[in-house]
């Protein structure tokens, strides 16, 4: 047995169980000494013992059956009927993810499904880059990286919201775990980020008012103020009450913008993108509504 330079790498797990367990290690020369006194009875005598118990690892593309072997299903649970996430484009796969209030599930192109209700997880394992990996009671799992999944932000806050608190399992070393204190975004997983109220009011001869409520951090929060800000200016004024409630939204909505401006550049250590900012809201085409209002009321009011 010649030691491969990352031999001592590869015997980690072993030098641990030997220190937990009180015993010596061994160097490579009494192992190769053990090895060579074994004999072939002895080999033999101890795959019988342990064939029992064991199991087969396969490349998933090779079919074949061994004698003794009962092969794992090849799905788990049922398909959950919710929101649909795709495999992004070059991603080197083509599953689906589905998920709800109810659990999540993975479709594989051959249509095998892996499910799991949320209450039922065994743990969740998370990395510090984003990574998410959820392990059913059967021992089927579900890998996510962010990378290669479209719109991940929306499965990410549920992963975070429904997964019991006691299942979460953090894999980095803890010292590269990143320190986090307060509340983090809800779409980026950054901080610092505060809770927040926008206005979103519409009217088209009646009005309605809708509050969008989240926790989020500068980036998200200025990208989210310029999208309701759009809304705002486009769907507010076409009612006589939009009139008056829609420049109170509008001031609403940029005091609200202000606290976002004196927050701290946020630190992305999740790995997920936060919400693209766009242009401001003042190079928006739905800036030339409330302008044509105002030069018309100017025209309509003007002495002459």
């Amino acid at each position: 047995m010649n030691e491969h330079p990352e031999a001592p790498l590869a015997r980690l797990e072993q030098v641990a169980m030997e220190e937990l367990e009180g015993l010596e290690p061994k160097t490579v020369a009494e192992l190769d000494a053990e090895a060579d006194a074994l004999t072939p009875g002895e080999i033999a005598a101890a795959f019988k013992a342990s064939f029992p118990t064991s199991y087969l690892s396969l490349p998933r593309e090779i079919p074949m059956t061994v004698e003794g072997f009962t092969p794992v299903p090849a799905s788990s649970g049922a398909r959950i009927k919710g929101v649909r996430v795709d495999p992004m484009p070059g991603s080197g796969h083509s599953d689906v993810i589905d998920f709800s209030t109810e659990g999540i599930s993975l479709m594989q192109p051959n249509r095998t499904v892996i499910g799991m209700r949320w209450p039922e997880l065994a743990v969740a394992l998370w990395w510090s880059d984003g990574r998410r990996t959820l392990i059913g009671p059967d021992g089927s799992g579900i890998n996510i990286i962010p990378a290669k999944w479209r719109s991940v932000e929306s499965l990410l806050a549920a992963i975070r919201q429904w997964v019991p608190a006691d299942r979460w399992i953090p894999m980095d070393e803890p010292g590269t775990l990143p320190r986090q204190e307060g509340p983090i975004c809800a779409i980026c997983e950054s901080t610092p980020a505060i809770e927040v109220t926008f206005q979103d009011t519409r009217s088209l001869l009646m009005i309605w008012f809708k509050r969008v409520h989240g926790v989020l951090c500068r980036d998200c929060g200025i990208a989210k103020f310029r999208e309701v800000q759009r809304r705002v200016l486009v769907r507010g004024w076409w009612s006589i009450p939009g009139l008056l409630a829609t420049p109170i939204a509008l001031l609403y909505n940029t005091v609200v913008y202000f606290r976002f401006k004196r927050l701290a550049v946020p630190i992305h250590s999740s790995g997920i993108t936060p919400l693209p900012k766009g242009r401001t809201v003042w190079l928006d085409p739905g800036m030339l509504i409330p302008a044509g209002l105002a030069l018309a009321l100017i025209w309509i009011f003007w002495p002459r």
